[in-house]
Parts: C-alpha cells; structure tokens; sequence
C-alpha cells in the first residue's frame, strides 16, 4: 500500500468531479471507447479555475484497476512536453477516473481527411508524437523504458496549437532501460490494425512493436485514412496497400487528394522511406524511434526550404506583374498631381511608387507664402538638382549635397542590390544645378563614383495578396533635411496604409483657441517642432477643413495625437475626458474618451511554462465600460487610448463622420473630469479614413 500511498496528492473527492462534470451529463459528454466515457470539466485545481478532461473507466471492457494504478504510475513520473498531463484520479464508491489536462482538438484521427489540416501541421504533429514516443523508449535517468503497445492515431491528442500528445497507457508495458534490444513475452494486446503483425504471432513484445504501429500512423496522415476501411464487402488494410504503393512507385495513387501538390518531392521520399520501414517485418529493420525523430525533422527542413521557395516564385512573379508604373498610379489619390504642387521643393520623386512610398511616410506641406525660405534652405545646405539618365530610365532629382571631411561634395545618387556578379553601369548625366541656379557642366570637378553598403530592411505596402519591397532608405529622406526645413509646416500629409486614403494632422499650436492656460514649447519628438501642454480645464480646437485635405467616399474620424507629462498617468485606467464637436457651428454629438488601453479582444491568452498564478486574468478587474477594439467604427460613447507607430499615443474623439470634404469647420471640445488633462502633451489632431461607405 505505500507505493499507492505515494500518489495521494492527486487524489480529487468524486463529488468535486461530479460538479465539475454536471454529474456527468450529456452536455459534457466529449467523447468514448473500449475504455470508458470522457467528459469536460472544470475544477478548482491549486486554486485555479482551469479546464480538465474526465476519463470514466468501465470495468466491463477491461479498464480495471491494474490499467488505472498503471496509468496514474505512469504518468505521474513520466513527464514530457508530448505526453499528456496527469492532474489527479479519483478511486472512491468504486470509481476509477482519471483527470487528464484539456487538449481542445481532442485526437489525430478526427482530422486524417480534413482538408484543413495542412502537409505543415500533419508534419509538426507527426514530429511531436516521435518525440513523446522517444521518451518513453529511452527515458532520461534510471527510469525504466516504457513499452506503450496501443499506438495509433486515436492516442495522439492536440492541444490548442496543434502541439501532439502521446496518450492512454493502460495497456504499456515496462522494460529495462540503456538495452539496445528489448523484449518482452506478454499476452497480445493492441488496435487491430496497427498492432505489430510479429507481436501478434509470437507474443514476443519489443520496443520495434510501437515503431511498427507509428509507421501506420504516419501512411494514415500522408493518405488521410484509417489503417483499416471497408470497402465493397471486404476491409483494405492500408499497411498492405501502403507498402505495396511505395515498392511499385506508386505513392502518388493513395496520397490525400488536398496533400497533392503541397508536399516537396523531398519531403515525400524521406517520410514515406522512414515509414516504409517502420512497416518491415523484421525488428532489426526498422529504425529505432531516434533515428524516426532525425529523419522526421530532415523531412521538415525539406518542406519549410520548398515553401519558401514556391512562396518566393509566386512574390517574383507577382511583382514582375504589378510593380509598374500603371499600377503605382492606381494606388495614389486622383489629385496626386495637385498635392505634390504643395510639397516643399525637396520632395522630388522618380517615378510613381517612389511617389507612393513617400506619401505612405508623410511629409509636410505649407499653403502660405515660401519667400524667402528657398533662399534660406539654399544658404544653410547644398541642395543639387539633376537630369541624368540609365538605359531606359529617365531621372530628375533633387540631392543634398554632403561635405566630406576632403572638402568634396558628395551626393547620393541611386541604390542597387549587388546579385554577386560584375555589374556594369552606363549613366549619361544631361543637367546639374544648385537650387534655382544653373550650373555649366563643364565647370563641375568629377572626382570619382563611390560605392557605399547601406542598412536595408523590407516593408510590407498595403496590396491585398501581394507583398511589394519598398526599402526604408527610399522614404527616410526627411532626415537628411536641414533642421530649419520644417519650421513652418501647417500640415502633416500622409496616406493610410489601410483604406489608400488621404490624412491629415493638424499642428495643437495651430488650431488652440481657447483661453484656458496652456503652456507651449519646443519638443524634439514632435513632427512640428512644438507642442502644448494642457493643464486643467476647457479646451477648444478650431480645425479648418479643406475639401483636398479628404478622400471622397470615406469615412473619417479624427484623433487627438498626445503623451502623458507623467508616464505613471498612463497606468490609471480611471482617467478619462469629455468630447463634444460641432461640424460646421451645428452640434454633432460627444464622447467619453478614457486615458487608458482597452482589453484585447480575440486575443488568446498563452501560458509560458512557468506561469504564475499571480498574472491570472481572473484577478486582473474589469471595468464597466464596453471596449473597442481599435478599428472599431460604430457610434459609441466611449473610446479608448491606443499606442501609434511613431511612440505617440492616440484617442478617438468623434464618431466616423461623413463627407467632410462638403464641410469647412469642425470645432472640439475637451472638458476635463478632474485632473485628467493636467500634464497631457498634445501633438495636433489627426483626421484619418476609418472606412468606405456604401
């Protein structure tokens, strides 16, 4: 009785079971076998709420005690990230019940035919089980080898991710662990089908008998079958079907229908030979379950490198379709022409998705008078124009000209990516100046070509279905501009990289009129150079609204863009501010904006290995206000802070609003609740497309 005594602590009282499980009603009910029922669960386990299975044993098919101490045995000094978790048992009133961790995609063979399960995951899975299995027959320490003798499908559990989980150990056997050859004479067990056709003869039970029955397993997941099937009055035995298809060459014939054309021709002849040879009759031809895991992951190299390379082809052939002039066109607004007109004479563009890449980034513009500024820019930096040509590409562009510590000038004047050959260039320069001066060709000193390396990341642009490279160092320009470039900026222009449409931001040090105290000054992190600093009170906003400024057929929405003085103001998911707005004088409606981060919503939740009870999302409080995920744009009273891109913080300040392009005015309101304004710095007000209308 002490070796029983040794399991106590996962003893659970029948009647916690019974509440867990509806007294075992059937709406509990998950699933059954020859061993009993399985039912959902949930029990107050170390003082956390969690999900379990239920395993019912029936002693009428052979689920007895010695199946139930040996499983419990088992599992308890058996642990491995691929075997499935034992969380308690239950031995009174004549009950056997074990209680098994939830594995909400329940087992292998639910899915063999599904069309959902991807070559990928059936590969990853496939792995998974090798390794639990792996375990077993070569444990770590001096524990003794474990001979399962009921592999197949139906005892390959999966988690939420798909993660495979060796499972049901009633019918294992143990053996001496560190023996290259271990057998055992036992009374013949197992699923018909995927038992070892020597074991079942002999009774001789060796660790090649699991090898013998995973090799079934791994020809039911490439052929997206069971191992047995009736067919026209007669069962087909798919070892039989499967061995003679590989000697004949003829795997093509029984691979699943939604695998084919999926799999990498290496991938196939690897995992098929490996579970040929599972298949052999012999014990010394199989390969031991470490050498299966070895070839299993050389499988998966094959297939991640061949669906990289088909995803490259399709991305190459792609972009030799799209990535054209026309295309580019297409992505810009109908008034592009008209908007550049407005740009500061730095931001000149080769052709069109140099264009696009620029506006995606933004830049500023100003409509007032430049007199006077384009000198100044001149006097403060070396800005070069020039024409010049490669093969079929036609160039003007504008260049700031970099003093080198030799006293030479030097400009950047194209990129390329070396494709580790020679490369030759032939470049035909017409025309150089300094801004707004013509300068003679002939009086230029050319000292030499230079080539540099440059930092170069990739970024996804915004094509449904196709991914188009546009490299940072094409929309990074700005940072080059001298200082007094953007002093006088009124707007910052940029596209959406959502919904293609235009935004805005307007400058907080502009569009204030209120006579509330605020405080305004310089701030580097700003796209305006300054800022003002609320404090509490009433503030208006007065935005003037410009029909260019708006995409037609959107919706637009408009945000405050701001940060907190005090960063611990950040953690106070109380704080929030009322918002009323007027389009046009007349009253459109108001807001509760709250200075806090929503809850994420369809975000689940995973559990590091050491997860600590602490960070339960139970304690964590909630409060009484609905959440808004932030793409979000139906007309609710409340809206929430939001982390942008560029280290700013935003909040939502109207509902989506209609045709602003027909509007001239729309007036803001923040009336602050306490002290919720006191310390916010505020950037301007963004106006940015939230959706189409219809």
């Amino acid at each position: 009785m002490a070796s029983i005594k040794e399991f106590d602590h996962l003893k659970i009282p029948l009647k916690d079971i019974k509440s867990a499980t509806n007294n075992f009603g059937p709406e509990n009910y998950i699933g059954g076998g020859g061993f009993g029922k399985v039912y959902r669960g949930k029990l107050l386990l170390s003082e956390k709420l969690i999900m379990v299975a239920v395993k019912r044993l029936d002693s009428a098919v052979g689920q007895g005690p010695p199946e139930f101490w040996k499983e419990i045995m088992m599992l308890s000094r058996y642990k491995h990230e691929n075997l499935v978790s034992l969380l308690g048992f239950c031995d009174e009133f004549g009950e056997n019940i074990l209680v098994y961790e939830y594995l909400s995609n329940k087992s292998l063979d639910l899915y063999l035919s599904s069309k959902d399960l991807t070559w990928r995951q059936r590969l990853d899975i496939c792995i998974g089980a090798a390794r639990g299995l792996q375990y077993l027959h070569d444990p770590e320490g001096t524990q003794q080898r474990v001979l399962h003798r009921d592999i197949k499908s139906a005892n390959i559990l999966l988690d939420e991710n798909w993660n495979a989980k060796v499972s049901d150990f009633g019918l294992s056997k143990f053996g001496p662990a560190n023996q290259q050859f271990t057998f055992l004479v036992s009374n013949t067990v197992g699923t018909f089908g995927y038992c070892d056709p020597l074991y079942m003869e002999t009774g001789y039970l060796t660790k090649e008998s699991d090898v013998y029955s995973f090799g079934v397993v791994l020809f039911e997941v490439l052929c997206g079958r069971f191992c047995i099937e009736n067919h026209d009055d007669f069962r087909r035995f798919l070892p039989t079907l499967a061995q003679k298809s590989y000697r004949e060459m003829k795997l093509d014939t029984i691979i699943f229908n939604c695998l084919r054309g999926q799999i990498s021709p290496n991938c196939l002849y690897t995992f098929s030979t490996v579970a040929y040879r599972c298949l052999q009759r012999a014990c010394k031809e199989r390969p031991l379950i470490g050498e299966i895991v070895k070839e299993l992951e050389t499988a998966l190299e094959y297939q991640v490198e061949y669906e990289y390379e088909m995803e490259q082809k399709f991305k190459n052939s792609l972009v030799d379709e799209f990535d054209t002039e026309e295309f580019w066109k297409a992505k810009l607004p109908p008034d592009s022409e008209d908007i550049m007109k407005k740009l500061n004479p730095i931001a000149v563009y080769a052709n069109k998705k140099e264009l696009f890449s620029l506006l995606h980034k933004g830049v500023f513009f100003d409509n007032r008078e430049r007199k006077g500024r384009e000198d100044a820019l001149v006097e403060s930096s070396k800005l070069v124009r020039l024409n010049w040509k490669c093969e079929k590409l036609n160039v003007s562009s504008t260049h700031i000209a970099e003093r080198s510590r030799y006293g030479w000038l030097k400009i950047r004047l194209w990129h390329f990516i070396h494709g580790h050959t020679n490369a030759d260039f032939y470049i035909v320069l017409d025309k150089i100046s300094y801004f707004k001066e013509d300068q003679d060709i002939s009086n230029i000193l050319l000292h030499h070509i230079e080539f540099e390396p440059v930092p170069m990341t990739k970024r996804r642009i915004g094509i449904q279905g196709i991914g188009v490279s546009i490299l940072d160092e094409d929309v990074d320009w700005e940072k080059n501009v001298p200082s007094d470039y953007q002093d006088d900026g009124q707007k910052w222009f940029s596209l959406c990289k959502s919904t293609g449409g235009k935004c805005h931001m307007l400058p907080a040090t502009e569009i204030l009129c209120s006579n509330e105290p605020a405080h305004r000054f310089s701030f580097s992190g700003s796209r305006f150079k300054e800022v003002i600093q609320l404090q509490q009170g009433t503030y208006a906003f007065k935005c003037k609204l410009e029909s260019d400024m708006f995409s037609p057929g959107n919706l637009y929405a408009c945000y405050l863009v701001f940060k907190f003085l005090d960063s611990r103001k950040s953690l106070d998911n109380r704080l929030f501010f009322r918002v009323s707005y007027n389009l046009d004088i007349e009253p459109v409606g108001y807001k509760i904006a709250h200075l806090s981060l929503p809850e994420p919503i369809n975000i689940p939740l995973i559990k590091p290995k050491n997860y600590n009870t602490s960070g339960e999302s139970s304690n964590i409080p909630k409060t009484k206000f609905p959440r808004m995920p932030k793409t979000c744009t139906g007309d609710s009273m409340h809206s929430w802070m939001q982390q942008r891109d560029d280290g700013w913080m935003e909040v939502i300040l109207c509902k989506p609003l209609h045709k602003l392009e027909d509007h001239k005015l729309l007036d803001v309101f923040l009336r602050s609740a306490g002290s919720t304004l006191d310390g916010l710095i505020v950037q301007g007000i963004e106006f940015r497309p939230m959706q189409r209308d219809v």
